[in-house]
């Protein structure tokens, strides 16, 4: 996937981020460190468009991000309540 083995990995779980999500994963790519690392964002399926700005920032830095979107049928669901998703 990456040209590097990264040291580091920055996870961002998110969902319903829309207002955020965005200065958020731009703040985070913009750090410089002397180690090799990743962005693993975790988007889980969003409707406030929270989906298309995280795909918007992985196709803008393909070697650094990677993307995992989550669809509503990996959802877990417990006593009716949405618990996890699997990925």
């Amino acid at each position: 996937m990456n040209k590097f083995d990264p040291v580091i990995s920055v996870i961002v779980p998110t969902y319903q981020h829309a207002r955020y999500i965005g200065e958020c994963l731009n703040s985070i790519l913009a750090q410089d460190l002397d180690q090799p690392w990743e962005l693993i964002i975790g988007e889980d399926g969003s409707t406030d468009g929270t989906r298309e700005i995280c795909v918007g920032i992985a196709n803008e830095n393909p070697n650094r991000v990677r993307l995992i979107l989550n669809e509503a049928e990996s959802r877990i669901y417990i006593d009716g309540k949405r618990a996890a998703a699997l990925v």
